[in-house]
């Protein structure tokens, strides 16, 4: 199956037709001069070098997802956390959103954490938006499969804006969703 990569964002979609529509409405760029834009097309996937992006927050901690990314990692992939700096929206003076500091905390614990499994991990902080920081991600970096780490349904704001379906529609990549219990924490 060919995968068309959007020359902007890196997204992946499986016909040129989906492309140019994101293209168009996701850009707002106009579609007729799509063509001068270079896009790579074929396969891209290389089962040597697998990566997985686990793209995670509140729930990062929790054992379930760490076994969860240990055990599908177990082949040898490599495993990319991305950490979306959700802002608190108050300011505690020091001009940075206390939200990228606490992500910058969760990603280094589960990098560690992961690579304590002896698992290969790495990570970024990325936007606030984790639609965005995924695409940031997928722009940067061939990834086979995106696992999103949320909430409980009840008050995941990721699930409400259906972000796997969007993923799913747009990255033409499996997109795992797990949602771990509030009691599935180690203490700490």
């Amino acid at each position: 199956m060919d995968i068309h990569q959007c020359p902007r964002c890196e997204l992946r979609f499986a016909n040129t037709s989906e492309l140019r529509h994101h293209f168009e409405f996701d850009h707002a760029a106009d579609p007729r001069v799509f063509e001068r834009f270079r896009y790579r097309a074929g396969p891209t996937e290389d089962a040597a070098l697998r990566t997985i992006l686990l793209v995670g927050n509140q729930t990062l901690d929790r054992d379930a997802v760490l076994d969860e990314v240990t055990s599908r990692a177990a082949d040898g992939a490599r495993v990319l956390v991305v950490v979306p700096a959700t802002q608190h929206g108050h300011d505690e003076g020091g001009g940075e959103d206390p939200g990228a500091g606490l992500a910058r905390h969760r990603l280094a614990a589960t990098i560690e954490r992961l690579r304590a499994a002896g698992v290969d991990a790495a990570g970024e902080v990325g936007d606030a938006d984790p639609y965005a920081a995924v695409c940031h991600a997928l722009g940067a970096h061939d990834v086979d499969e995106i696992l999103l780490s949320t909430l409980p349904p009840s008050s995941s704001r990721w699930l409400s804006v259906d972000l796997p379906g969007r993923l799913r529609r747009h990255t033409a990549r499996p997109v795992t969703v797990l949602t771990p219990a509030p009691a599935d924490r180690e203490a700490s």
